[in-house]
């Protein structure tokens, strides 16, 4: 029994260890940034370290009043010495309604807050995730510390009110974030002082291994609201009364306090990988640890640092000489700066010398101690230096510190700019340590290959390149041949005001300016698929550079024209699609599509497949390459299908969707199915056969439209072996053999009726048709139809069809003989409530005559 017990334990453990996993490699979506004092983009920060920017200034006079808290004597009670920082600009200014936020309450909202949804949201969208479609399994992290907004909001009982208890709380940082977002995946404020980003990052990837969520937002965010913070680190002696960050410099007398905010989307990387996104950096591994008992409650412990990076290495599978950079926490104290460099040699010297040394700086040099933000900056500056091979230097490093075993010890502070080391892997480290004495160490790794390439990535308000598609566009332009139309494509643009349009669209055409390489097409790409669309929006269409940029500037200066659009969206039309009868092919309709969209080109093989097996002959090389062949009945109709079976799943995997469904003539097939009265497969074989047998009938007919009321047709053909083919608003269509068609012309000649002979095959819609009928009704009772999922309009009685009407072959039969009622039919999507008609096929046959019958404005 024992025994047994033993193996059921074993069993459930197995089973446990099965449903859980505790390792793999997490991907850095993208980053998002706000640090001083105007860095507010990835990309500007990055110049500012490059350019080693002195960010430092005197507190600003919407902070506090400096004279009234300042004194040079640390022992002052109630003052502080430290006079400077690094500052945010314009950390009072928000846009709340965007968020949903009605004015007032924002006044009460901690300026953290602020600052982490709105750099939050610009995570997202550099990721290429609408908050639509990010998921709900997302987890937000954040790193926090100082609460200085609630103390001062609250000095005064008369000052409390609701918006305090959720505007000025660590624990909303998240929860607000979440909440807008619609996120229900862990949601968890961290406050380990110094290290608390970092940690909020470890907790992050944790939380990913372990499938508590699959998507995580991780950040800290720092505001300077209240003096109090200020004299408090004051009587700590913590901060610098020189008003320089030093690290590892002879000259270091403590830290600058700055402020900003960081954040980074993450995902395992397996997952981003197969969904197509950026990749900025691995995360190979993550430790915590804590000092324990040491020399003081605030002072660093060598020892619990070097452990916590030897556990970060050791989970990565990353030996110390693979880390070619260490960012260091770096704050420029006398106690703090030789404690750390003597944990990082022990950990990460391996079996360098002074000839490889092990590359180290701060960023707290550059934008000061964001503390609770600071590893969020120090993995950010990593993350760019990456992308660019070159790691910028350090400021403020002169005399280099002598508490430090310089010859002892094979490290290198950077003091300039210096191209990454070559190496097989860019790896480097970011350490964080908190006053609190919980230490956080995390190794990345720089992308691999092409990984850091995405179709949805965004930057500086427009995507990187996207290589894929504009390979694939570029060798279609470079094939006249393989469309008969120009390529062109819509850069969507779209805001909560008018104003944010025209913003986001003066953002557009500057980025385009600035970086000349960027294609036009991966701009077009990502603005419609990374981006929310809000109600006040614009469109631009463009096909090359040029026409881009002067678009953009047209929409940035709120003027329109045949090219540029803007209007207000409200809420979602009802849109009818309509789908193309024959006469609409060409040859090479759909190659464009083919070679570049994988679900238009999915649905085309299908059909190819399955044509293959009825015919031996493969219908894509008819529709590419053969024209007399595509302009055969037995082959015309089957390819039209073929192309609208394309369209309409490539629609859908964009998300769009009609909500009632026509069609022309064959076209009804494709809008059967997109109904769901019958499946495709059965809608290729019954368009197949029904081109088969109608082009085995002898081609001894004609057709004729004629531009004249349908009254004076009918009456002037009543003595003619003629059929009414179609009715279709601007011109009736008359169907027969070829005399009496010749006969009809006459006719309406003498009537003054334009005419105009149409180049078809067969006399379709005609008695002509009546040998097909009978084997052609057979075909079709072997299919099984449903009855609509989708409200379909019937060619056939120009109505809508009844929900519980169910299909069968003597119904097809007769739509091959019957007249097409497409006048009435788009009078009865006008009655159903659509505003929007969307034409389905190769190219636009029906929208001009829609257009004539719509009453509409």
């Amino acid at each position: 029994l024992k025994i047994r017990e033993l193996k059921r334990q074993l069993e459930e453990l197995k089973t446990a260890n099965a449903q859980v996993s505790y390792g793999g490699e997490i991907a850095i979506v993208s980053m998002a940034c706000r640090f001083p004092r105007t860095a507010n983009t990835p990309e500007a920060f990055w110049q500012s370290l490059i350019d080693q920017t002195d960010e430092v200034g005197t507190v600003p006079d919407d902070r506090w009043d400096l004279d009234a808290f300042f004194d040079d004597d640390p022992q002052t009670p109630g003052k502080m010495y430290a006079s400077k920082g690094v500052f945010l600009e314009d950390i009072d200014k928000m846009d709340p309604e965007f968020f949903g936020i009605s004015p007032r309450e924002a006044t009460w909202i901690d300026p953290q807050q602020r600052l982490l949804m709105e750099v939050g949201y610009e995570a997202i969208e550099r990721a290429g995730w609408t908050a639509e479609k990010i998921g709900e399994s997302t987890g937000v992290f954040v790193g926090w510390m100082h609460n200085d907004y609630q103390n001062e909001a609250s000095d005064s009982f008369l000052n409390l009110n609701p918006y305090i208890a959720t505007g000025a709380a660590g624990s909303f940082l998240c929860g607000r974030l979440a909440y807008y977002l619609g996120l229900q995946g862990p949601s968890i404020a961290i406050d380990t002082a110094c290290s608390s980003s970092l940690v909020a990052l470890h907790l992050a990837c944790q939380s990913l291994q372990r499938r508590d969520c699959d998507q995580a937002l991780v950040g800290g965010v720092n505001a300077i609201c209240s003096p109090t913070t200020n004299i408090l680190t004051c009587k700590l002696k913590a901060l610098s009364p020189s008003g320089h960050s030093r690290a590892f410099d002879a000259a270091a007398d403590g830290y600058l306090r700055g402020e900003g905010c960081g954040v980074v989307t993450l995902k395992r990387l397996e997952e981003a990988r197969a969904d197509g996104d950026s990749v900025l950096g691995i995360i190979r591994g993550t430790a915590v640890g804590h000092n324990g008992f040491s020399s003081g409650l605030t002072a660093p412990n060598p020892k619990a640092q070097e452990k916590v990076i030897r556990a970060a290495l050791e989970r990565a599978q990353v030996s110390a000489d693979e880390v070619s950079y260490l960012e260091a926490h770096g704050t420029g104290t006398e106690l703090g700066d030789p404690i750390e460099m003597q944990a990082a040699a022990a950990a990460l010297s391996g079996s360098r010398s002074r000839e490889n040394p092990l590359l180290i700086g701060s960023v707290k040099t550059n934008i000061g101690h964001l503390e609770a933000a600071a590893g969020m900056a120090g993995l950010i500056k990593v993350l760019l230096s990456m992308q660019h091979g070159q790691i910028p230097g350090q400021m403020n490093f002169e005399t280099p510190n002598p508490h430090i075993a310089w010859d002892k010890i094979p490290v290198k502070v950077l003091t300039g700019a210096t191209d990454w080391p070559q190496a097989e892997k860019r790896i480097a480290g970011v350490s964080a340590f908190g006053m609190s004495g919980t230490n956080a160490h995390v190794v990345v790794e720089a992308p691999r290959s092409a990984e850091s390439v995405s179709r949805k990535a965004l930057a500086a308000g427009a995507p990187t390149p996207n290589s894929d598609l504009h390979s694939d566009i570029e060798q279609l332009q470079a094939e006249p041949a393989a469309s008969a139309m120009p390529l062109s494509c819509v850069i969507p643009i779209s805001g909560r005001s008018p104003e944010a349009v025209q913003t986001l669209a003066e953002s557009y055409e500057r980025f385009l300016r600035d970086n000349p390489n960027t294609r036009v097409t991966d701009l077009a790409y990502t603005a419609a698929i990374g981006r929310k669309h809000f109600e006040h929006r614009a469109a631009v269409v463009v096909d090359d550079r040029n026409n881009a940029i002067a678009g953009l500037k047209k929409v940035a200066r709120g003027a329109a024209d045949q090219t540029s659009f803007q209007g207000h969206h409200r809420r979602q039309p009802k849109t009818g699609w309509q789908f193309t009868g024959q006469g609409s092919q060409w040859i090479g309709m759909g190659k464009a599509l083919y070679q570049c969209q994988p679900v238009f080109r999915a649905a085309l093989d299908a059909c190819d497949t399955q044509l293959m097996a009825l015919r031996d002959e493969s219908l894509l090389e008819v529709m590419f390459e053969r024209e007399e062949a595509l302009n055969d009945t037995r082959w015309t109709q089957p390819a039209i299908f073929a192309i609208q079976m394309g369209l309409v799943r490539l629609l859908g995997s964009w998300g769009l969707n009609p909500d009632v469904v026509m069609g022309h003539s064959v076209g009804q097939y494709a809008a059967a199915c997109t109904a769901g009265i019958l499946s495709w497969e059965d809608g290729l074989m019954l368009i197949s056969h029904r081109g088969r047998l109608i082009g085995d009938l002898p081609r001894a007919g004609a057709m004729l439209a004629v531009f004249a009321k349908p009254e004076t047709v009918r009456d002037a053909i009543k003595d003619l072996p003629l059929s009414i083919a179609a009715l279709n608003g601007t011109h009736v269509v008359v169907s027969g053999k070829t005399d009496a068609i010749e006969a009809a012309e006459t006719a309406f000649e003498t009537q003054s009726a334009r005419t105009k002979r149409l180049t078809t095959s067969h006399a379709f819609h005609s008695a002509l048709m009546d040998d097909v009928l009978e084997p052609f009704a057979k075909i079709a009772d072997s299919v099984s139809f449903q009855t609509p999922q989708l409200p379909l309009i019937c060619n056939v009685s120009g109505k809508l069809m009844p929900a519980d009407t169910k299909l069968n072959g003597q119904y097809w039969a007769d739509h091959i003989r019957a007249a097409v009622q497409y006048s009435p039919s788009i009078n009865a999507a006008e009655e159903f409530g659509c505003e929007l008609l969307l034409e389905v096929g190769p190219q636009t046959v029906l929208t001009r005559m829609a257009a004539a019958d719509w009453t509409q404005d």
